[in-house]
């Protein structure tokens, strides 16, 4: 027959053993999820009253640019990123779209940047564009 026993800690062992349990305790960190800004589009308005606008902003880039001509838009020799915003050759690094013809619309930018992009092909071609921000 075996006998209970009752083990007693002594103070130093007792604050050992507390010190050892808080040691265990992992920190927990609670990041806030943010905020997803609003969904932005762009609006783009011809003159002759024609008007572009897509479910995504880099459509209506590729769109405005299709319909005024990449040719034109080459000319300019816009740039973003260091790379051309229309070209012919396909970049290993950025994101670009074809559109008729063969070239290829630089689209890795901010809603800000391509209605900037879009809003310097109207001044500098002397279109006349409306262009906002949906």
């Amino acid at each position: 027959m075996t006998r209970k026993r009752s083990f007693k800690f002594s103070e130093e062992e007792e604050n050992f053993e507390t010190k050892r349990k808080e040691f265990k305790k992992e920190q927990s960190y609670t990041l806030t999820p943010h905020s997803k800004s609003k969904w932005t589009n762009l609006v783009v308005k011809f003159p002759d009253g024609k008007e572009i606008s897509n479910k995504f902003a880099y459509q209506t880039l590729c769109d405005v640019i299709e319909n005024v001509g990449p040719e034109n838009v080459v000319r300019l020799g816009i740039r973003q990123s260091g790379t051309d915003l229309v070209s012919k050759t396909e970049d290993d690094f950025y994101q670009q779209h074809k559109i008729s013809g063969g070239w290829l619309v630089l689209t890795h930018s901010s809603t800000d940047a391509k209605k900037a992009h879009l809003e310097e092909i109207s001044k500098r071609l002397k279109l006349n564009l409306k262009v906002t921000k949906k």
